[in-house]
């Protein structure tokens, strides 16, 4: 299984458990956070696919099963 589609699971996983995924451009790197009361996770757009992935882990070891 290529990266991209490993991030594309990771990314549908994390909006199943209710967690808004933002694909944002910025010198920042990213991660899950609370927003006006709603759980978001943010990436960069340009981070590389293996960053974006850890980030979608840390949101998944975060949200509530």
């Amino acid at each position: 299984m290529g990266k991209r589609a490993i991030l594309k699971q990771l990314e549908e996983a994390v909006r199943a458990r209710g967690w808004e995924v933002r694909r944002e451009t910025g010198s920042f790197l990213g991660g899950p956070c609370r927003l006006k009361g709603r759980s978001v996770v943010v990436l960069n757009r340009r981070s590389p696919v293996e960053i974006q992935v850890a980030i979608l882990e840390e949101a998944l070891r975060r949200a509530p099963l």
